[in-house]
């Protein structure tokens, strides 16, 4: 697959994800990309369809709003043999988590001092 220059509708990327010791690729394409406004993407592992992420952007009178959204598209073999390669047993349960931690790393990083 060829990486992306930059962030453009069709635009395919991987991305690398951890979890303990447990380390894993997956296929990703952008699937939305307005500048300021959303950036999505789908992801697949090994050729099946696991998720897709979208974040919305809304800019504040303080600053800036950002919406984490992801969804599920896992069928049911995935879910089944996804906590065996990856470790995590609720999926839904570990991205709130993980989702709140890149929100805070984003708030973190684009505050200004």
């Amino acid at each position: 697959m060829g990486e992306a220059s930059g962030p453009a509708l069709g635009a395919r990327f991987t991305g690398t994800n951890s979890n303990g010791s447990k380390k894993w690729s997956s296929d990703c394409v952008v699937t939305a990309c307005e500048p300021g406004k959303r950036f999505s993407f789908d992801v697949k592992v090994k050729g099946f369809k696991v998720a897709g992420w979208t974040y919305e952007f809304e800019l504040l009178e303080s600053g800036c709003r950002v919406v984490e959204t992801w969804n599920d598209h896992r069928g049911r073999l995935v879910s089944l043999l996804g906590p065996l390669a990856t470790g995590v047993k609720d999926r839904e349960a570990r991205n709130r988590e993980t989702m709140a931690h890149t929100l805070e790393q984003l708030a973190a990083t684009a505050e200004i001092p």
